[in-house]
């Protein structure tokens, strides 16, 4: 990720912030690598029945999942279904099949993301079937990982729909811890203003925030530097939750970064 000049960074946070709910702190792993716990932990402990993984799992990516179903279903013409409702039954879908959607998951073929979309789409394609057949029930289909089917993302389908509103999640949380920091005093006085300026849509000059928050250049560079830093510290623990090794991060914010065109 760039470090010059903030550019890279200039995202429509704030918009998208109150509505993702964060992923909680996960514990380190007892190896002492210091890698976290990811999220495929969870999923391995759904697929062995655990109700505790699958709520936490539930709870974290239902704002997501309820803004993939609406825009599904506007895309699709079928605005009379309550996506709420259908969102209810995606997630009531993976309790009943669970053993078998979460015992299939395999993190070496993807990501987490990766997974979850893939669920996701088979899930309403089913129902989708299903919905025009006027009838219930169907073959269950496990979601696969292969690299062939997950990797690339048409413009327009579910899958670029589902990276976008993915990728916005993560930065907004991101965002979020950064303004913990400012709240908690762990920034210095205005760097959240600096990074707030840097970040507008028509982000002034080092100079001009300079003299707007009455300050000198450098500390205007210096604030962002510190600001970047420390929201990338976030960014990169907020991805960390979400592959299965330290070296997939970067892949991945790299790939976050290009689901929103940056």
């Amino acid at each position: 990720m760039s470090s010059n000049g903030g550019g890279s960074f200039r995202l429509k946070f704030r918009a998208t912030s109150a509505q993702f709910s964060p992923v909680p702190e996960l514990p380190h792993n007892p190896s002492g690598v210091g890698f976290p716990e990811t999220l495929w932990s969870k999923v391995a402990s759904a697929g062995q029945g655990s109700d505790a993984a699958l709520s936490l799992l539930s709870r974290w990516y239902r704002p997501v999942i309820l803004k993939l179903v609406t825009w599904y279903l506007d895309s699709h013409d079928r605005r009379r279904h309550d996506p709420e409702d259908l969102t209810q039954e995606f997630f009531l879908h993976l309790l009943e099949h669970r053993l078998d959607v979460f015992g299939a998951a395999n993190p070496e073929k993807g990501r987490f993301r990766a997974w979850l979309r893939t669920c996701l789409k088979y899930w309403l394609h089913n129902w989708s079937d299903r919905e025009r057949a006027q009838k219930r029930g169907g073959d269950l289909v496990v979601a696969s990982l292969d690299e062939s089917e997950v990797s690339v993302a048409a413009p327009g389908s579910l899958e670029s729909e589902f990276n976008r509103r993915w990728a916005e999640g993560v930065m907004a949380r991101a965002d979020g811890k950064l303004r913990e920091d400012a709240s908690a005093r762990r920034l210095e006085k205005h760097d959240l203003d600096v990074w707030d300026l840097k970040l507008g849509p028509e982000a002034p000059s080092d100079r001009e925030i300079a003299e707007r928050l009455d300050l000198k250049e450098n500390e205007v560079v210096v604030s962002l530097r510190r600001s970047r830093r420390r929201f990338e510290d976030h960014l990169r623990k907020e991805v960390s939750s979400t592959v299965s090794s330290a070296g997939e991060i970067d892949e991945e914010i790299t790939e976050l970064m290009r689901c929103l065109g940056k």
